[in-house]
């Protein structure tokens, strides 16, 4: 609902069919097999210029730092999966334990309870008493620790669904990453070997050198570096946008993966100030339970 109001907020997305269209129709499946098939058929960019960017502007950064991030970006993405869902059923796990430990309290109390009546039964009033007030001590000590359950449910296994979320959008993006870079890893493996091949034979006449450079040909024979530039240009500019598309793509993947994580960071903390909060005042009621058993009996 909160995206959807903020989505409504942008002029240029309200007025699109396709928001109407996903507002009109209930079925969620029915709206996705639709998108998926739109974005089967829709054309892919082949240059850097047909990206859509809400800025107009297309910057990319080939620092070895983001290349690095984006070749190792699957091995990110997996042990990111593999933390949440370990986190996720180890916070069940935790929850599901605290839950016995409810419950055995309450058995505890219900035993208390009957030694209680047993020794009313034969007027050990005082007897029956101190196990009155034990039963109701851990009556008390489990209803604690139903709350700290429902902490660790809510604040810690359900807090994460969101974060798989964003990750399985994450891993969609990168398998769009990785298209392009496939694309761009196989021509520039090509285009390498035919230059290499095209050099060693010496052949300038077969290189598609521009007129310009057919006339420093002889020089290009002995300069590999400047022939590498001169030869086959209409591939190499090819070959460059397949490598600007890459680049291009790695830079959205790598700064999205940051604003997603700026984003987890702030909604992390906030979460955890939560739970400190609920955790204190669980502690509290904890060490309230037996005070006022001392109280009683100290």
């Amino acid at each position: 609902e909160d995206f959807l109001n903020k989505a409504l907020q942008s002029d240029d997305l309200k007025i699109l069919p396709i928001v109407l269209d996903f507002l009109k129709d209930p079925d969620r499946r029915k709206f996705s097999k639709h998108i998926k098939s739109s974005l089967e058929k829709a054309p892919k960019p082949s240059c850097v210029k047909e990206f859509y960017t809400v800025s107009g502007s297309h910057i990319i950064d080939s620092n070895k730092h983001i290349i690095t991030f984006s070749e190792k970006l699957s091995t990110y993405l997996n042990v990111n999966d593999s933390c949440y869902a370990k986190f996720n059923d180890m916070s069940k796990k935790l929850a599901s334990q605290m839950m016995e430990t409810s419950k055995t309290m309450n058995e505890l109390a219900d035993c208390a309870k009957y030694f209680s009546k047993m020794y009313k039964l034969c007027d050990c009033k005082q007897f029956s008493k101190l196990y009155s007030d034990i039963q109701n001590s851990f009556e008390r000590w489990s209803a604690v620790q139903n709350n700290l359950t429902k902490a660790i449910s809510s604040n810690l296994a359900s807090f994460y669904t969101i974060p798989t979320l964003h990750l399985n959008a994450l891993k969609r993006l990168e398998t769009v990453k990785q298209s392009y870079q496939s694309l761009f890893e196989k021509s520039d493996s090509y285009l390498e070997k035919k230059k290499e091949r095209a050099f060693k034979s010496r052949d300038f006449m077969k290189w598609e050198l521009s007129s310009d450079d057919l006339k420093r040909s002889k020089d290009l024979l002995e300069d590999k570096a400047e022939a590498w530039k001169a030869m086959f240009p209409r591939e190499s500019i090819e070959n460059n946008n397949l490598k600007n598309n890459y680049f291009f793509v790695a830079n959205k993947c790598y700064h999205e993966i940051r604003r997603v994580n700026r984003y987890h960071m702030l909604n992390t903390c906030e979460n955890y100030l939560r739970v400190s909060l609920k955790m204190k005042d669980i502690l509290n009621e904890n060490l309230q339970i037996w005070l006022d058993f001392d109280a009683k009996y100290e």
